[in-house]
């Protein structure tokens, strides 16, 4: 599978794309390692956060709320 990300400065607000694509995965992921979704400490790698199926599913549908569009494909 390849996951392809194309985002864009927000007009509206003028968040740049670097601070959607990497600052909403900090506030995404903060919340779920509160919650204990994610129990691992240390660096986790990204890797082992997207063999974990429902969480990725669960980070991907988060980047959807704020107009992140991943798309998915097979090669």
């Amino acid at each position: 599978y390849a996951y392809d990300m194309v985002d864009y400065k927000d007009m509206e607000s003028g968040v740049l794309s670097m601070g959607r694509t990497t600052g909403y995965t900090g506030s995404i992921l903060a919340p779920m390692i509160h919650r204990d979704r994610i129990s691992q400490t240390g660096v986790v790698e990204p890797e082992r956060l997207g063999a974990d199926i429902p969480l990725f599913e669960e980070l991907l549908d988060s980047y959807a709320q704020r107009d992140i569009i991943i798309r998915e494909s097979s090669r």
